[in-house]
C-alpha cells in the first residue's frame, strides 16, 4: 500500500498509527471474544452476521454502492464538482453531513 507519491509511511500510518490515536481517544477492547460474549450474549454467528469485513469475505453482491446496499450495509453515493480539491470536500461534507447525523442519532431523526 505504500506509494511513490505517499511516500512508504502509508501503509504504518494506516496499520498502526490510526488504530494507536482511536484507542487514545476511545474505549477500544481489542479482544474479540469479549465483544461477543458481552454485546452478542456469546453468539459468534450473530457477531459475523454484522461485521462488515465478514460480510464482504464471504458473499458478492457486486461492486460499488449498489452491491454493499444489497449486503444490507448503509451505504450513499453522491457526486459533486470540483474533481480532487478542497471545493469538492467541502460540498460533499455539507451535503452528507445531515444524512450521518441522522445515523448517528444525533438529530432525532430516522436517515
Amino acid at each position: 500500500m505504500d506509494s511513490p507519491v505517499a511516500g512508504d509511511k502509508v501503509m504504518t500510518y494506516l496499520a498502526e498509527d490510526v488504530p494507536a490515536g482511536v484507542a487514545k481517544l476511545f474505549d477500544v477492547d481489542e479482544n474479540p471474544a469479549e465483544t461477543v460474549a458481552t454485546y452478542f450474549r456469546g453468539d459468534g454467528k450473530a457477531y459475523d452476521a454484522i461485521d462488515p469485513l465478514k460480510i464482504l469475505e464471504t458473499a458478492r453482491f457486486g461492486g460499488g454502492a449498489h452491491g454493499r446496499i444489497i449486503a444490507g450495509l448503509d451505504d450513499a453515493y453522491s457526486e459533486t464538482p470540483g474533481a480532487h480539491t478542497w471545493r469538492a470536500w467541502a460540498a460533499g461534507f455539507a451535503e452528507s453531513l445531515p444524512w450521518l447525523s441522522a445515523r448517528l442519532g444525533l438529530t432525532g431523526e430516522d436517515s
